[in-house]
């Protein structure tokens, strides 16, 4: 028998001094390394247990003061795990039987004490095994339902790539059963989108021994892709031998799809930040441009030399610039009210067919200039009145047209407007200009972009014209779509609902009742002139300007810088014939004051004059009163025009 290097440490318990002797006499004689202690009470021997720490208790089976069955139970409750041998004068079979069955690892008859060292060293060894193999099949059952409750799937394939494993995770993410996976190939969750080069250098790194890790697209039951990251790892038996391999995947889709619209978000607040730059650049051009023109041409007009034809152009060129400007402006001004949530429908009726016409001699001019012919094509009866908001539908119509001739060379500009099935109205804009790649339908509906937005484009404009376009489509509860290729021209159709109005009487045909025009009864109309005009106003450029054609007109003039001033002016002078009225102004703001007017005569034509010139401007100056308005800048015929038709 091979001694151990470590002393075994033996708790004998006996009442007999020389029974331990000859047991340890026994012992010794095999060359066994031992130390050891005696207890022959309960006390005793539960202080050694305690403080000693044996890795064997030998114990007589009847004594006196305390018996071996005792002490056996003794022992089984420390849960010291140690092995525990039965040693005794005589036992019969029943009672070695019953030691057993108690959890003794052996009994030895003292008749045959020469056993004892054997017994001894078999039971710690076989104690040893059994610590082992239960501490073995602890760590199976822990790995065992870690495996199981793992969040990541685990598959376990033979050396061919068999399926012999599989979690339930993997069956809750595949859709594939324990009993579907097994005898399976790992290529049942294969979705065919990586090239075979990847799987092939998967299946040589195994195979060499080596683990792999990536990620891979994979596919479900019921056919659906998602990302995995994997791991796969060979087993090795005791000859260095691959005898399993091992897949450790994680589902990493939603991940994947957090990094991509991270990226998307990314690539679109650079993009934004691009379009921001290109944006103030272009704004930059688009007003600096043609101040530029106003600016350089009213200092050349200076000269005195000019011709009449040179004096004529530079008017037409200021003239020209000025429109441009106020175009970018008015623009800005609306996008930026749209930005805000100030834009409102704004419900009248009237004649399409007139506004379709009225759009048509508008542009007509503007298209042969370029050698463009523009087109009517419309099914719309000439008297038949909609109920709608003609101020953004006319600006759907102008932003289009106007689009349309600024970017088409040669060729035709077509519009028109047609009934279509579902109570709509479909209004499209063809042009045979250059066309607009697939890529950009999207992207010319977006703020200040233009198919072509760098500083090099052949265009000019804001690119505000089809976002006001896309947004008042929506507003107006319908929707546009383009159709376009390089080459091919464009088409932008718009289809909006269509009310047809339930009381035509009330509308006059091109007139939109949503403005308010009070017949000024107790005035002459038609010729006066010598009318005494009050003029509401505190730029001191634009009173000279209103005074200068007013009086070449034969009106009479009188000022008030702010609204309380208008006022008190008005109730001074009965004779006052009509009042321009500007809206914004200090101490009183023109809507204010008209309201006090109207409280003093509520005949009076009151023409309001505002720098907003938006659409919904209209619906505060008329509810506070004023007959008509008039953008500015103030248009010298236009102004005339409205005064002698209130006159």
């Amino acid at each position: 028998m091979s001694p151990e290097k470590r002393k075994i440490k033996i708790l004998f318990v006996e009442d007999l001094p020389s029974d331990v002797e000859l047991a340890l006499r026994v012992i010794a004689r095999e060359n066994i390394p031992f130390t050891h202690i005696v207890a022959d009470t309960e006390d005793k021997f539960r202080e050694a247990l305690e403080n000693f720490r044996p890795d064997i208790v030998v114990s007589d089976y009847s004594m006196p003061a305390f018996d071996g069955m005792s002490a056996l139970k003794i022992t089984l409750a420390s849960g010291y795990n140690i092995p525990f041998v039965m040693l005794t004068g005589s036992m019969n079979e029943e009672t070695a039987v019953e030691c057993m069955k108690a959890g003794a690892n052996d009994y030895v008859i003292k008749e045959h004490i020469n056993r004892l060292p054997y017994a001894i060293i078999e039971a710690i060894e076989n104690n040893r095994i059994r610590i082992e193999r239960d501490q073995a099949e602890k760590t199976l059952r822990l790995l065992s339902r870690s495996v199981d409750q793992s969040p990541v799937s685990i598959v376990i394939t033979d050396s061919n790539g068999m399926i012999e494993y599989v979690n339930p995770t993997f069956s809750v993410l595949t859709g594939y059963s324990f009993d579907e996976s097994i005898g399976k190939k790992t290529n049942i969750v294969k979705s065919g989108q990586h090239p075979e080069d990847i799987y092939r250098n998967l299946w040589d790194t195994i195979t060499q021994g080596h683990d792999w890790s990536g990620e891979l697209i994979n596919k479900k039951k019921d056919g659906t892709l998602y990302w995995e990251s994997v791991m796969i790892s060979p087993i090795f038996d005791s000859e260095g031998e691959i005898t399993h391999f091992v897949g450790v995947k994680d589902d990493i889709t939603e991940k994947r799809q957090m990094v991509e619209e991270l990226t998307r978000a990314k690539e679109k607040a650079e993009e934004s930040d691009r379009l921001k730059s290109a944006f103030l650049a272009n704004m930059s051009h688009e007003i600096r441009t043609p101040m530029n023109g106003i600016v350089g041409f009213i200092d050349l007009l200076q000269f005195p030399d000019l011709t009449s034809d040179e004096r004529a152009q530079y008017f037409s060129l200021v003239k020209e610039s000025t429109n441009r400007l106020m175009i970018t402006i008015d623009n800005l001004m609306e996008i930026s009210r749209i930005e805000a949530g100030q834009e409102k429908i704004h419900f009248s009726d009237f004649n399409l067919y007139e506004l379709l016409q009225y759009y048509h001699g508008l542009y007509k001019p503007e298209a042969e200039i370029k050698s463009l012919e523009l087109l009517i094509q419309s099914d719309i009866p000439e008297n038949m009145l909609i109920t709608g908001d003609k101020s953004k539908l006319g600006s759907v119509f102008s932003n289009l047209i106007n689009n349309a001739i600024k970017f088409t060379s040669i060729g035709s500009v077509e519009f028109g407007c047609k009934i279509v099935p579902g109570k709509r109205l479909a209004f499209s804009v063809r042009d045979s200009g250059p066309g607009i790649p697939a890529e950009k339908h999207d992207i010319i509906f977006e703020r200040f972009t233009q198919a072509e937005s760098d500083l090099n484009r052949p265009y000019e404009g804001s690119g505000l014209g089809l976002s006001i376009v896309k947004a008042y489509t929506e507003m107006l509860g319908g929707k546009i779509e383009v159709k376009s290729a390089p080459g091919e021209g464009s088409e932008f159709i718009v289809t909006v609902p269509l009310m047809i109005s339930e009381n035509p009487e009330t509308a006059v045909a091109g007139k939109d009742t949503g403005s308010v025009s009070n017949e000024a009864s107790d005035r002459k109309a038609g010729s006066e002139t010598n009318a005494l005009i009050l003029v509401a106003e505190d730029d001191e450029t634009s009173i000279s300007y209103l005074d200068k054609i007013l009086a070449d007109n034969k009106f009479r003039v009188i000022i008030a810088r702010n609204g309380a001033e208008a006022v008190k002016m008005f109730e001074q002078n009965p004779d006052i014939s009509i009042v321009l009225m500007d809206i914004k102004m200090p101490v009183m703001d023109g809507l204010e004051a008209t309201r006090r007017l109207r409280k003093i005569n509520d005949k009076i034509p009151i023409i309001a004059q505002t720098a907003y010139a938006l659409p919904a401007e209209a619906e505060s100056i008329a509810a506070a009163g004023c007959t008509d308005y008039i953008s500015k800048p103030t248009n010298r015929t236009d102004l005339i025009a409205l005064i002698n038709k209130y006159l």
